[in-house]
């Protein structure tokens, strides 16, 4: 299916967009994807979510990144075979907004989706979008007061 998509994408994609046409060449590596999505509530609590990715580190895979805060938990786990990655699961829980949980067979190398990220930051960079630059905010300075001339008087 991603191959046969890859295709159609091919024609109707701008040549001279370069994270694009990555991004087409890096979608026929992928061999299978399945998608679970549950919105507007999460049937699945703290205890199952622990439950659900000690599962999964045991069968192989490791933790690529998780962030948890008080509403949502996303976790990144993959199993690869040394520069390609075989597997990748992302689950996304929050009470609020529900659970999606994804599972993909792929072909991908690390150093393939490494160079779109680069690409894709160099291109946002020099397009001006300042998305992925770190920018301190201006702190306006207060103006200085003007200093009155002091009148002095002898003292005796």
């Amino acid at each position: 299916m991603f191959k046969i998509g890859s295709v159609i994408a091919k024609k109707h994609v701008d040549e001279d967009d370069e994270t694009a046409v990555m991004g087409v060449d890096l979608m026929k590596k992928i061999k299978g994807m399945r998608v679970l999505a549950v919105e507007d509530y999460s049937p699945a609590n703290d205890a199952d979510i622990k439950k659900f990715t000690e599962g999964v580190y045991d069968s192989g895979f490791d933790n690529l990144f998780m962030f948890k805060n008080a509403e949502t938990d996303v976790h990144f786990m993959m199993r690869d075979d040394g520069d390609k990655i075989k597997n990748l699961v992302i689950l996304v829980r929050s009470e609020e907004n529900g659970l999606m949980l994804m599972n993909m067979k792929s072909k991908l190398k690390k150093s393939e989706i490494a160079e779109l990220i680069k690409t894709t930051v160099k291109n946002a960079n020099d397009s001006g979008d300042d998305y992925y630059d770190e920018v301190e905010p201006e702190v306006e300075k207060p103006k200085e007061e003007e200093k009155k001339p002091v009148k002095k008087t002898p003292r005796a």
